[in-house]
């Protein structure tokens, strides 16, 4: 039987620290950013320094079939293919790259609130056409009606 490993106590850990780097991101590149960088310090510390991890070998891609890309150089390594075959790994980089995901789906939303309309019903109709981010439509209908007149969110 194979032995299955679990990040997720490391994943418990970053967890909140990612979650307030991209809830103060000011535009998508924030938010891609954060996440490349949360990435690298989690795999740098699961892998022990045996793989060294540069800041294009992970990345965000939030309208792509998966909502993150793993370099084919990190995958050409033993070390990192076997921990990446045998453990929880790409599930919990998933799971951040799905809350990450959200967070720029929900300033694209803001920015083209801002920019094209301010007007409620498109904005709640154009977050819930997105099957994937049919939750972000509370917060965006939230944020819109608490503060419309200080929605100016750089469109970056």
């Amino acid at each position: 039987m194979t032995e299955r490993l679990s990040f997720t106590k490391y994943e418990n850990e970053y967890l909140p620290r990612f979650r307030q780097k991209i809830n103060k991101a000011e535009s998508k590149e924030d938010v891609k950013k954060f996440f490349v960088y949360s990435m690298r310090d989690l795999l740098e510390r699961v892998l022990e320094g045996n793989v060294d991890i540069r800041y294009d070998d992970v990345s965000l891609k939030p309208y792509g079939e998966s909502s993150y890309a793993v370099s084919e150089r990190l995958f050409a390594t033993n070390t990192f293919k076997s921990l990446w075959s045998r453990s929880d790994r790409p599930r919990v980089i998933g799971r951040f790259a799905a809350s990450a995901s959200r967070r720029t789906f929900l300033k694209s939303a803001l920015c083209l609130a801002t920019i094209k309309s301010k007007a409620l019903p498109s904005i709640f109709s154009m977050v819930a056409a997105s099957s994937i981010f049919v939750r972000s439509a509370r917060a965006v209908l939230s944020l819109t009606v608490a503060g419309r007149e200080g929605i100016n969110t750089a469109c970056s």
